[in-house]
């Protein structure tokens, strides 16, 4: 074999430049087990993240029997797979994450590296003016997207009949073929409501529950905007189609922003150790504030949190328990099932007021009677709602009381 194709993060067929690359190549998709973090004994990913990675893996090999599967360390494996074909190229798409980067800078002293478009609109570096904030990276966003790339013939392609689809939240099938189908189903019936139903909490529908499918190449992201301009072109502009395309341009920004911090993205790499109080109240959804509590049993059961969720549950966290942000941020990246290290880490800190402007809090009592007033939310994954503020009924106070927005305003932090 002349090369090592790497299809990890890039599972499809469709706008995906790696498979012009796969004649004479020993192609392979990495999944890498759990491991230790070191913060408070929690590994990198849980054991449910790890079985879905692995099922979207299976499924691939099992369309493309030419792919290899391999489960292990994605430094030592990529260098065991070069050494057993006997290449001295390594194809693979570019990766904007500082750890991946610099994975492929180690190997390139030894190997050839190729690196590909990546599942992003812009492949070009944007100048770090622009990346202040997003309101500059929107605002001065000129270019047009990358075109999606033509795959060409893809060998011994299978049928999606032949393969059983993993299961996945809320009974979408997140794995080749069936993605592109949940796609044209929301966008033929439900993404001209994106912008009002954008932060519901529950439901398979108010969303377009992309991030899955993005974070895992399952879908082309370049594919999904000529999607929507085409939509566009054929029936107008609306406020669903349009604002769609500014939670896009959000990923993107994570993603150059990312790229420009490097390893500042993440802090400083010591952790120290957390209250452990705090820790497992919030981790195991046992603090007392009902919202919080459901949060966390949603983001163990299903892998899943909506954007409205996430940023309650982060800032809950941060700005009331008084967890570090990388702490918060190491959480997400066990569990989600659609981490993305830009767009994870990126939010966390945000919502700390890390690198970029004041620290953003969310009332979270607030919130749940306005996105959740009667409950529903909270009962789905607590199995029972009372009300938002139980402890004004005489029950149990929470470990620490929610601040109001002018509480937190007091504190000088905004």
């Amino acid at each position: 074999m002349s090369r090592v194709v790497d299809f990890s993060g890039a599972l499809r067929v469709a706008d995906n430049p790696l498979w012009a690359h796969t004649q004479d190549a020993q192609s392979i998709v990495i999944v890498e087990p759990p491991r230790a973090s070191g913060l408070m004994g929690v590994p990198n990913k849980s054991k449910a993240r790890f079985a879905f990675e692995l099922r979207l893996a299976e499924h691939f090999v099992a369309r493309h029997p030419e792919v290899a599967l391999c489960i292990g360390l994605r430094a030592e494996t990529l260098r065991e797979a070069l050494v057993r074909a006997g290449a001295q190229t390594l194809v693979c798409t570019q990766p904007l994450a500082f750890d991946e980067a610099a994975l492929l800078q180690a190997l390139r002293n030894h190997y050839k590296v190729q690196a590909l478009p990546s599942n992003h609109l812009f492949q070009k570096p944007f100048n770090p003016k622009s990346l202040k904030s997003f309101s500059k990276f929107k605002n001065s966003q000129k270019r047009d997207a990358d075109e999606p790339f033509e795959s060409g013939s893809v060998p011994n392609a299978q049928t999606e009949e032949d393969h059983a689809r993993p299961s996945a939240l809320y009974g979408l099938g997140y794995c080749e073929g069936s993605c592109d189908q949940d796609w044209q189903r929301y966008r033929d019936h439900h993404m001209a409501a994106y912008k009002q139903t954008r932060n519901g909490l529950l439901g398979r529908d108010f969303s377009s529950k992309l991030s899955v499918s993005l974070a895992h190449g399952l879908l082309g992201v370049r594919r999904v905007w000529a999607d929507i301009e085409e939509c566009q072109r054929a029936h107008g502009v609306d406020a669903g189609n349009d604002w769609l395309k500014v939670e896009i341009l959000w990923r993107e920004y994570f993603a150059h922003y990312g790229r420009i911090m490097g390893a500042r993205l993440y802090g400083l790499r010591q952790i120290e150790a957390q209250n452990t109080l705090h820790w497992q109240a919030w981790t195991l959804g046992k603090t007392g504030v009902p919202l919080i509590d459901a949060a966390a049993q949603e983001l163990m059961q299903s892998g899943y949190q909506s954007n409205r969720i996430r940023q309650n549950y982060a800032s809950y966290a941060i700005h009331e328990l008084g967890l570090d942000w990388r702490a918060v941020a190491t959480h997400f990246e066990a569990h989600l099932f659609d981490y993305d290290p830009h767009s994870n880490w990126g939010n966390c800190a945000y919502i700390a007021g890390v690198n970029r402007g004041s620290a953003k809090h969310f009332d979270v009592i607030w919130q749940a009677k306005h996105y959740d007033p009667e409950g529903a939310y909270i009962r789905h994954w607590l199995g029972d709602f009372k009300n938002h503020t139980p402890w004004e009924q005489g029950e149990s106070k929470p470990i620490v009381s929610p601040m109001t927005q002018d509480q937190f305003n007091a504190t000088g932090l905004v």
